[in-house]
């Protein structure tokens, strides 16, 4: 992959651990593709009748987070596909994670519609559902809270961290994500831990922006507690 290249259908993607690449589409919506993912590019252009962009991607497995333009347009559409469901939004912000059985869609804004061939759902902002290929999609579920990270530290003058933090009621697992800006247009670091801790096992020095949200029992994510760090572990 090449920044800047452009995508035609067809274009195929994998990511390795601890790498991420953001696709950004016409319209300006962004799709942030996370680590251990295998995407494909179905479809991307505007609707011969009406207006908007029709997007498709398949995402084969891995995790995607999305923030979809708002679009009023009767062509306009944006789909993930998984071999499980397929998620669909006009205009939203949400994540999908899929594997070769079940997919899990967590919607921080807006709402999306979750379908395979047994039935649908659909998630308003604040919850999640989960599908499993030859099921119903699950009724959507109250995502867990975000953590507490005030106990941390403004400036870390060692890695790795491995940081204590309140647990939240419901979470099984933290995910910790370090990037260079609040944009999160790429990712320096992103860790999950089972258990209530801040995990950075490696990121460059400076001014970065950590966030961390918890996961419960399904795996389904909540909304991010962000705030700025500062790291400095050189010299020694």
């Amino acid at each position: 992959a090449v920044q800047g290249e452009v995508w035609e259908p067809g274009t195929s993607l994998r990511t390795g651990v601890q790498s991420t690449a953001r696709l950004e589409f016409e319209d300006g919506t962004q799709a942030l593709v996370r680590q251990l993912s295998h995407i494909r590019l179905l479809q991307a252009q505007r609707p011969v009748l009406g207006s908007g962009h029709e997007v498709q991607l398949d995402l084969v497995r891995g995790a995607i987070e999305n923030l979809v333009r708002p679009v009023t347009g009767p062509g306009a559409r944006f789909e993930i596909r998984t071999p499980a469901a397929v998620a669909a939004v006009r205009g939203t912000q949400f994540r999908v994670q899929a594997d070769e059985t079940q997919t899990r869609t967590e919607v921080l804004e807006g709402a999306v519609l979750v379908r395979n061939d047994r039935g649908e759902a659909a998630a308003a902002a604040g919850s999640g559902t989960v599908a499993t290929a030859g099921a119903v999609p699950q009724a959507p579920t109250p995502l867990p809270a975000a953590p507490d990270l005030s106990g941390l530290p403004a400036r870390l003058e060692r890695l790795p961290v491995d940081w204590p933090i309140p647990a939240v009621a419901g979470g099984v697992a933290y995910r910790t994500q370090v990037a260079p800006d609040d944009g999160f247009a790429l990712l320096l670091s992103d860790e999950l831990t089972g258990a209530p801790r801040i995990r950075i096992l490696a990121a460059p020095d400076g001014a970065q922006v950590l966030r961390v949200r918890t996961a419960d029992a399904q795996g389904l994510e909540g909304p991010s507690a962000e705030r700025r760090i500062e790291i400095f572990t050189q010299p020694d």
